[in-house]
């Protein structure tokens, strides 16, 4: 990471456990605009890229 951007304050909702399909993503929230946006696990992202 080069700069930061920006900061906001969220809700994170967890995605359920068994969802094997979204293993690189925690959660989920709604920005202030109405946005959806998924919420990246960085210890599964490192995981992942250690493996490839």
């Amino acid at each position: 990471m080069d700069a930061l951007l920006g900061q906001q304050e969220i809700v994170v909702k967890a995605f359920d456990a068994t969802a094997d399909t979204l293993h690189l993503f925690s959660g989920a929230t709604i920005l202030a605009d109405g946005r959806p946006a998924l919420i990246l696990d960085a210890g599964s992202l490192l995981g992942a890229a250690s493996v490839a």
